[in-house]
């Protein structure tokens, strides 16, 4: 039979409760900690279930029993469980029913080799503790974490729209992503939240697949400043990136480019905004949709989009090589083709694509579907001086620093 009521009291320090396929039943609203002994289960069949209740505005921590064996941890009641003892063992996982699971200390394995189900309603909180081994189930929920630095899961998947919250403080810290990442997205959002002064998310060498994160940055201190650390994306495959920040870093040292699928760029804060920031470049292999005229420092793969299908007015093009390219307002710094590529760009529903020269990315001809209705070609000496392009009724105009400008319909 299922086992309630146990005093914990009388449970002493070298003690081993073995489940043997039944369900433990720990309620406890005092706050208090739990003793040392251990809970396992050594059955062969379903798994032996943990069930651990904390009632809202409690805290219950677990710093001296070890979960081991063929065991389940349910987490029940709106309170807390801070689980602050690592290298646990238990395979079973981890089923969040309500309220919160916290880190509770430095190390790994806080929740054994199982997953984390987090579903709607519920938090797993990383509470500025790094458990990179934490194999993680969004399931609707939250991962949170407030603190000088964090490290995120290694492993993560997603099965309904989610949402990471955080907060770096003080100044400069950052939230991050582990080398060797594996999250998939499910086909499904999951909403970044930052917080904090100058919040920094960092993403290096990791796989981010098959869904939408969308990013935006809550306000501090009047601070409306947000950043987002790109390194090499080990895999990139359905993943779009919608960017409500005002900075994105190409990192330094990881093969020189970044690599991304789609990006829409929707910086809160043109005054501040700097995209693909340092002299490294941001490849789009999807489609690119700009919000704003700041600070890209972009280069178009063959196959890719660029998407003005709700532009209106100027469209600016510099071909410079800012090492920050953040100069002149309304200025879309150094956007470049790749050589030999073909870029669609997209005009309210009318594709034109850009051709580019198989020897400098600054030698574009520009062609209407079907392909012999106009084209033209921008010289290196001209692009390097810049063009604007204006979306009109007409197509898209290019406007030549001469002064001449041609229409594309």
């Amino acid at each position: 039979a299922d086992v309630r009521g146990l005093n914990l009291a009388t449970v002493t320090s070298d003690s081993v409760i073995d489940l043997r396929g039944r369900t433990l039943f720990l309620a406890d609203g005092t706050g208090a900690g739990l003793g040392a002994f251990a809970v396992t289960d050594t059955s062969d069949g379903e798994p032996g279930t943990l069930r651990i209740e904390v009632p809202d505005g409690a805290t219950l921590v677990n710093s001296s029993v070890a979960l081991m064996g063929n065991l389940k941890l349910r987490k029940e009641g709106a309170g807390v469980f801070s689980a602050a003892k690592a290298s646990q063992t238990y395979s079973g996982g981890t089923d969040v029913i309500a309220g919160w699971v916290r880190v509770g200390s430095a190390g790994s394995s806080h929740f054994g080799t199982g997953d984390v189900l987090i579903p709607e309603g519920t938090t797993y909180d990383a509470y500025g503790n790094a458990d990179a081994a934490v194999s993680l189930v969004l399931a609707g929920g939250k991962i949170t974490s407030i603190g000088e630095y964090a490290t995120l899961p290694s492993t993560l998947t997603m099965t309904a729209d989610s949402t990471l919250e955080f907060a770096v403080l003080p100044e400069n810290h950052d939230m991050a992503l582990p080398s060797g990442a594996v999250w998939n997205l499910g086909g499904k959002t999951l909403s970044v939240v930052m917080d904090g002064y100058d919040p920094d998310w960092n993403v290096r060498e990791v796989t981010i697949s098959n869904g939408t994160i969308n990013v935006s940055v809550n306000t501090y201190n009047g601070n409306t400043k947000g950043y987002m650390q790109i390194g090499k994306l080990n895999g990139r495959d359905g993943l779009k990136l919608d960017l409500g920040i005002s900075y994105m870093r190409i990192a330094n040292g990881v093969n020189g480019n970044s690599t991304v699928f789609d990006l829409t760029a929707n910086t809160p804060d043109e005054s501040n905004a700097v995209w693909s920031y340092s002299n490294y470049r941001m490849q789009i292999f999807g489609t690119f949709t700009p919000q704003t005229v700041r600070g890209f420092n972009m280069t178009m793969m063959d196959g890719s989009t660029l998407n003005l299908a709700n532009w209106s007015g100027a469209f600016d093009c510099t071909f410079t090589n800012p090492k920050y390219s953040n100069n002149t307002a309304g200025t879309l710094c150094n956007l470049q083709f790749n050589a030999n590529s073909t870029v669609m760009v997209n005009l309210k529903g009318r594709d034109l694509w850009a051709i580019a020269n198989s020897e400098s990315p600054y030698i574009v001809t520009w062609k209407t579907r079907p392909d012999d209705t106009v084209s033209f070609t921008l010289d290196e000496v001209t692009a390097k001086k810049g063009f604007t392009t204006e979306v009109c009724d007409e197509g898209l105009k290019l406007v030549a620093p001469q002064g001449f400008s041609i229409f594309l319909r």
